[in-house]
């Protein structure tokens, strides 16, 4: 019964919007004549502006009750005129589309004119009378990109907090204007972390490691450790700030395994800001056989992670076709460590450039507006996670506590080589190589623009070939730069409008380790035929990083196993302290049986060189260490063995103890352990450099060759371990090897 009523009353609805307009004129009814229209008359409404009709004069005939009127044939065509005129009035007021509305009284508004702490207006903005301070901190965002939980909002004297009304009872009730003060303010990060620097055991105060904690955290069981955030497997590129210590670290989220075959995911899960790869960036391969409907994918970067097993090698091949995934090292957050302030930590989108920076310079500089930060990043990036050779992007960030803001400063068709900074000027200094030749360019960091870049060709020289460092002495106006397979430093200076190359340190075709006066300097540069090498885990890093930045403007000079401090003038260098690898290495790394891998120096600050390992067992973790520039470190390692006994673990260039070197002999000379301390740094990537040979008992052997993880191994080496798990069958199939089989390193299993 009820449902049949509804019913009705929508066919009677429907039915009565469907009648014409002039049906509904005719039956109109007014409060005249008992309540009875007078034939011929009809009633309308018309639009009111403040509660009287608009145009209505007052001997108009007719009868005006509130907002009804009673319309006579004889005005009839009078307010179809005045209807008409208001109709256009209103559309240009509101908009066409909007002119049925009824005219409504503006609330009332007042601008209010927001001015910087130094008195500069930033704008100016209409809000309503009743607005709070967050509508006028949004719309200061939207306006000028300040965030808002950095903006403090001053009327007059009175600071207004989020929630509270911009005109309180007594400011200026009656001002069509209001000036408001805007300050700005470093928030203070939600997350408590506690940054300190460990001294390692038994190392006589050399050696140091950075750990990071998250006190906000519980401890709790498992692996990693909830609460600690370094050492950590999630990390990439770090950089430091030679004058306060002011580090930054590329960090990331969880790993993400892929299967082969079934394309399974697990472990991370992509979600946004994740540096996952998305499905259009996957590169189709052939067709899964367990799959016809759709194609294999290859995932990118770097290659499938085989899984070994001690079986059958018959078995072999099926078991690693079984398990072969992909992982992939998110690196989407970024950790800032100031001296002075707490340290917080940042997410960053997985598509942001810096998530796939190869070098990285930092610098402590408090700012306020236009946008608070406590320093300054500046990198060398590939700018995607397909790119492992380059060309290079220069790009900056201002590091601060709300957000990361990221500008790239290089143009597209630039690559970028090298890069140093004008800490005192707040500039970039960058090499870089344009279609028409090198240039030196310089970035002014704040504001930071690329449009504002000045860039003069670098002339002479070695400049048609690749620049690995570049640095700025400000005492002699000059730019340094080192240049692939030259063991020189070349010192430019401006020329009118080039740079040209005026004095030149050391000598470009002959190696060696030498310091003194400038005319005797000799230094030994390596570097590799790609200027990105792949390390643990699928990071990336530079090749060669000869030129390092001090405090005050120092330089300081890697040459083979020795760091030299160049003179101001640049007159002559001294050398300070050893670089040998293991002396970043200590008895307790050893991993079961392999050592961390020894990554590149980053910087050098309150008198210790930074450089980052990492471990290649199941933790997998990244770790940051700093080494005390001392002349003892320079001495034979006995001497250094006996005051600290855990330094310099004796290890093959295999990153294993001797003592598990299950097949032939080392292959990494020991004689610079002890002897010519200053030539070698202990990198095995440089060991079929014919030079570090020379005056060296060892003999370079023959058949040296380098495995695709970078370690070297020889082919009887290779032949010996391939036969002790060939389970007593013959070897014969097995020495018809391709480079590539043979170039496999030699695993420490044992028997």
């Amino acid at each position: 019964m009820e449902g049949g009523f509804a019913i009705a009353l929508v066919a009677l609805a429907t039915w009565a919007a469907l009648l014409p307009g002039a049906f509904w004129e005719a039956l109109g009814l007014a409060v005249r004549d008992g309540g009875r229209l007078a034939k011929g008359q009809a009633l309308t409404t018309k639009p009111l502006l403040g509660g009287v009709a608009k145009g209505t004069p007052q001997e108009e005939p007719g009868m005006l009750l509130g907002a009804v009127k009673v319309v006579t044939p004889g005005t009839r065509s009078q307010i179809q005129s005045d209807n008409t005129g208001m109709k256009r009035s209103h559309e240009a007021m509101v908009g066409e589309g909007q002119a049925g509305e009824v005219f409504r009284a503006e609330p009332p508004s007042v601008t209010f004119v927001v001015l910087g702490p130094s008195g500069q207006e930033i704008g100016r903005f209409r809000l309503p009378r009743e607005a709070q301070a967050l509508d006028l901190k949004q719309a200061v965002e939207e306006s000028t990109g300040l965030p808002r939980e950095t903006q403090q909002v001053l009327i007059g004297h009175r600071r207004v907090e989020d929630e509270e009304m911009l005109l309180a009872g007594g400011d200026t009730p009656d001002l069509a204007e209001v000036e408001a003060t805007l300050l700005v303010q470093l928030p203070v990060p939600t997350t408590r972390l506690e940054v300190q620097w460990k001294q390692l055991p038994e190392t006589d105060g050399y050696l140091e490691e950075l750990r990071v904690l998250n006190l906000a955290r519980a401890g709790r069981r498992g692996w990693p450790p909830k609460e600690v955030l370094v050492p950590t497997a999630r990390m990439g590129c770090v950089g430091i700030d030679p004058e306060s210590g002011l580090l930054v670290l590329v960090g990331g989220g969880l790993p993400e395994h892929f299967g082969r075959r079934n394309g399974a995911r697990y472990g991370y899960d992509s979600g946004e800001g994740s540096d996952s790869l998305h499905a259009s960036e996957l590169e189709d391969a052939d067709g899964d056989k367990k799959r016809p409907s759709g194609p294999r994918v290859e995932y990118l970067p770097f290659s499938w992670k085989p899984g070994y097993r001690r079986q059958h090698p018959a078995r072999r091949r099926n078991y690693e076709e079984r398990c072969y995934s992909f992982r992939n090292s998110a690196r989407n957050s970024l950790l800032v460590m100031p001296a002075d302030s707490p340290a917080f930590s940042l997410p960053l989108d997985g598509h942001d450039p810096l998530v796939t920076a190869v070098e990285m310079h930092a610098m402590s500089s408090l700012q306020g507006y236009p946008f608070p930060s406590v320093g300054l990043a500046v990198a060398l990036a590939t700018g995607s996670r397909r790119k492992f050779a380059g060309p290079l992007q220069l790009i900056a960030c201002e590091l601060s506590p709300v957000t990361a803001r990221t500008v790239c400063l290089t143009p597209a068709d630039a690559d970028c080589q090298a890069v140093c900074l004008d800490r005192g000027k707040e500039v970039a200094i960058s090499a870089e190589v344009h279609s028409d030749g090198t240039y030196i360019g310089f970035y002014r960091l704040r504001p930071c623009q690329a449009a504002s870049a000045e860039r003069l060709r670098a002339e002479g020289g070695s400049c048609g070939r690749r620049a690995t460092s570049i640095a700025w002495s400000e005492p002699a106006n000059a730019v340094l730069l080192t240049f692939a397979g030259e063991h020189a430093i070349y010192v430019y200076q401006r020329v009118g409008a080039a740079w040209q190359p005026l004095q030149t340190l050391g000598d470009a075709s002959s190696r060696g380790c030498q310091d003194g006066p400038a005319s005797e300097l000799r230094f030994w540069f390596p570097c590799g035929d790609c200027r990105l090498l792949q390390g643990p885990y699928g990071s990336l890093m530079k090749d060669s990083f000869p030129l390092l930045p001090g405090p005050g403007g120092a330089i300081y000079v890697h040459s083979g196993g020795a760091l030299l401090l160049l003179a101001a003038d640049l007159t002559s260098a001294r050398k300070i302290t050893s670089m040998r690898e293991e002396l970043w290495l200590t008895e307790d790394d050893e991993g079961t049986p392999i050592f961390p891998t020894c990554q590149n120096v980053f910087g050098v600050h309150s008198g210790s060189v930074y450089r980052s390992l990492v471990r290649t067992n199941d933790t997998e973790e990244v770790l940051i260490r700093r080494l005390q520039i001392s002349a003892e470190l320079r001495r034979p390692r006995s001497d250094i063995r006996a005051t600290a006994p855990k330094l310099w673990p004796s290890i093959t260039e295999q990153r294993i103890y001797h003592a598990e070197l299950a097949f032939g002999p080392q292959i990494a000379p020991t004689y610079y352990h002890d002897s010519h301390r200053d030539k070698w740094d202990g990198n095995v990537m440089w060991l079929s450099d014919d030079w570090l040979w020379e005056d060296c008992p060892h003999k370079k052997p023959q058949d040296l060759r380098v495995s695709v993880f970078g370690m070297w191994t020889t082919f009887a080496s290779w032949r010996a371990t391939s036969s002790q798990y060939s389970c007593g069958e013959s070897n014969d199939s097995q020495l018809r090897i391709s480079y590539e089989d043979a170039c496999k390193p030699v695993l420490p299993w044992k028997k």
